[in-house]
């Protein structure tokens, strides 16, 4: 009798094993998510995630390089700890949502393996801006998509929801990102607005002292 195959292992000491869980991922995405969830806790995931983000964002620094090395880090640093918390936020709404609304059967690493391990692809996030706007646009358009997609089916091969309820649960952490943001942006609050210029007091009608 064969034995079980394991899905592949990222490993941050070997950064070779990145796009051999990132293929994985994205080719059998079934497999992958019904064996990988849960194995290894959070850190792995996380750390997958952040290896994603490393190419894009160097690109990105690098097309900076007229700033100065003290710009480049600054911004280098923060465009990770950004991608990092948006997608940990990310992860716990949506966590909350399967969790307690639907009653998954699946825990925080779960979720964050899910959503990191689907994010392999965002390593390819610095090809549409070398390419014309549109092109450049429609391939954004659909890596975005392609990542919910593997997103949804984890959901359903990890955590045992249906379809509708896994794409529920997706567009509810969708909704709820934009509704969090929109809140953050209201609570930094807009600056005033710059008072109107006095009005000039009208001069003296002709033929009138």
């Amino acid at each position: 009798m064969p034995e079980p195959q394991h899905p592949p292992q990222f490993h941050w000491r070997r950064p070779q094993t990145f796009w051999t869980v990132a293929t994985a991922a994205a080719t059998a995405p079934r497999d992958f998510f019904a064996q990988r969830p849960g194995q290894g806790g959070f850190l792995p995931p996380v750390l997958f995630f952040l290896a994603a983000m490393l190419l894009p964002t160097l690109v990105r620094t690098a097309l900076r390089w007229r700033e100065g090395p003290g710009a480049m880090l600054t911004f280098l640093s923060t465009s990770l700890l950004f991608s990092l918390v948006m997608m940990l936020v990310f992860t716990l709404v949506l966590y909350c949502l399967c969790r307690f609304l639907f009653q998954a059967s699946l825990n925080l690493p779960d979720v964050a393996a899910i959503v990191c391990y689907s994010s392999g692809v965002r390593a390819l996030e610095f090809l549409p801006q070398w390419l014309s706007p549109l092109a450049g646009t429609l391939l954004a358009i659909i890596m975005v998509l392609f990542i919910c997609y593997l997103v949804w089916v984890g959901l359903q091969a990890a955590g045992g929801l249906n379809r509708y309820r896994a794409l529920v649960a997706l567009l509810l952490s969708f909704v709820a990102m934009v509704g969090l943001w929109l809140l953050v942006n209201s609570l930094r609050g807009n600056p005033p607005l710059p008072a109107p210029p006095p009005a000039a007091e009208p001069g003296p009608l002709p033929g009138r002292p």
